[in-house]
């Protein structure tokens, strides 16, 4: 569970009359982690920039979008970038197949009588003797 689905949990337990250490101990958190307020991270402006490259290229990954950034002028690290790229959900959806049609199927022959099918097993081949035979003639 997120963080912030946590905090909202906890808030509502204490709404109901719990005390706030018993909604943590509930919820399993700590009052640190209640209290903290999330910073920005000073990456909007790239965030932005980002998701609109992504909305112009749809095909481009995040490598493609990392070195349009760089030519933008953005001097930032590819990991930084990836991050961010997953962050906002701009995974590049895969393809779909193209489905071929399926050959027409037809129902195996049964033989008329016995001994009019024959098959032949070429795993394991060996002579008259019970000597194993090789391809090619030799063994090495």
């Amino acid at each position: 569970m997120a963080v912030a689905a946590r905090r909202a949990v906890v808030r509502q337990l204490q709404g109901r009359g719990l005390s706030e250490r018993q909604a943590l101990r509930l919820v399993g958190m700590s009052a640190g982690t209640l209290h903290d307020e999330p910073r920005d991270d000073g990456n909007g402006w790239l965030r932005e920039r980002l998701t609109e490259l992504a909305g112009q290229h749809r095909r481009h990954g995040c490598r493609m979008l990392h070195s349009r950034l760089r030519i933008d002028g953005w001097a930032i690290n590819v990991k930084r970038t990836h991050r961010l790229y997953r962050e906002e959900g701009l995974m590049a959806h895969e393809r779909r197949r193209k489905k071929l049609p399926v050959a027409k199927r037809q129902p195996l022959v049964q033989p008329m009588q016995p001994n009019a099918v024959w098959s032949m097993d070429f795993v394991f081949d060996e002579l008259a003797n019970g000597r194993q035979a090789m391809a090619g003639g030799q063994r090495r």
